[in-house]
């Protein structure tokens, strides 16, 4: 069925995203807790962090929309690949917004050093995905 093979193939999508996500915001969150605390208060704040950028991540879910499907119908039937996206930028606005709402967390972050935190979590990502899709085709 055509229906089935999309709806999975958005499911399969949505999932792989949100994994992505998740591993920029911890990368972020790890990144702050380094910049802004002395060792005593990292987990904490880290934890504090992590928890937050978690509950924001999977309230994204619902806002990811499809840009591109590649169905095909195969002798075994019908298969679909999505390609998923979210806007980076609507990410760490709702990412900043989550911390502003929090009084601890805003008041313990510097939002220079978010910007920097998430900048060089997107840089570690691309490169890392850059050399792989470089590994692949040589």
């Amino acid at each position: 069925d055509p229906q089935i093979a999309k709806t999975r193939a958005f499911d399969e999508a949505n999932n792989e995203l949100i994994k992505k996500m998740e591993s920029y915001v911890e990368r972020i969150a790890k990144r702050l807790s380094h910049s802004e605390h002395n060792e005593a208060t990292d987990d904490i704040y880290a934890s504090a962090l992590t928890d937050k950028f978690t509950q924001i991540t999977q309230g994204m879910r619902g806002r990811i929309r499809e840009c591109m499907v590649i169905p095909e119908t195969t002798d075994r039937g019908y298969t679909c690949s999505y390609i998923a996206v979210v806007s980076l930028k609507d990410f760490n606005k709702a990412l900043k917004d989550g911390i502003a709402k929090d009084k601890t967390l805003s008041a313990q972050t510097k939002m220079e050093d978010f910007d920097k935190a998430s900048d060089e979590a997107w840089d570690n990502m691309a490169s890392r995905r850059d050399s792989y899709n470089n590994e692949d085709n040589q």
